[in-house]
């Protein structure tokens, strides 16, 4: 097992943000150490300021998006934005922005079974509209690391992480705006 790395969380509550490195876990709670949001956001504060103005001028509580194209925009900024700043606070780090409620969310996770997860559960693939060739090369990517959990003496290729970089890609682009599909390697 490596070494450990902290996960930072990057939350909005209230009207304020704040962004806290998971310091540790003691009796099955996560103890969280607020970090100076200048600090960990560097550069970035401003941009998350202006990302949270957007939120504000196009999100009702009551009436939902302005339109789906703000919608639309206003997640792939949050996208941008999360990929910016993970950069920003470590390479290794993980940063966990809000979620939007009109969005499924799917990891791609090599797991015995299934490579395709929701919320912790595994995910239908006939529910979902994808093509019969990327359900197989789902399945067979799958197998590969199951074939290599089976017998870790035996690394996987680096041709398998391209894949699932390749499949996360396509998963996103047959299921559209309403779907972000995470990868877990």
């Amino acid at each position: 097992m490596g070494p450990w790395v902290p996960e930072y969380r990057v939350d909005w509550r209230e009207g304020g943000l704040s962004v806290r490195p998971v310091d540790g876990e003691r009796d099955g709670f996560l103890v969280e150490v607020p970090v100076p949001v200048s600090r960990a956001l560097g550069p970035h504060r401003q941009d998350v300021q202006l990302w949270l103005e957007v939120l504000d001028a196009t999100y009702d509580e009551d009436e939902g998006w302005e339109s789906l194209d703000a919608q639309l925009r206003w997640n792939a900024e949050g996208a941008r934005l999360e990929r910016e700043i993970d950069a920003w606070l470590r390479p290794d780090a993980v940063v966990a922005l809000p979620r939007d409620p009109a969005v499924v969310h799917l990891r791609l996770m090599a797991e015995y079974g299934n490579a395709l997860w929701d919320d912790g559960d595994d995910a239908d693939l006939g529910d979902l509209p994808l093509t019969d060739d990327l359900v197989r090369d789902l399945d067979a990517w799958n197998t590969a690391w199951e074939m290599h959990a089976r017998f870790e003496d035996q690394p996987l290729p680096t041709s398998w992480e391209h894949e699932a970089h390749r499949l996360r890609d396509e998963l996103q682009r047959q299921l559209g705006p309403g779907y972000e599909v995470r990868l877990d390697l």
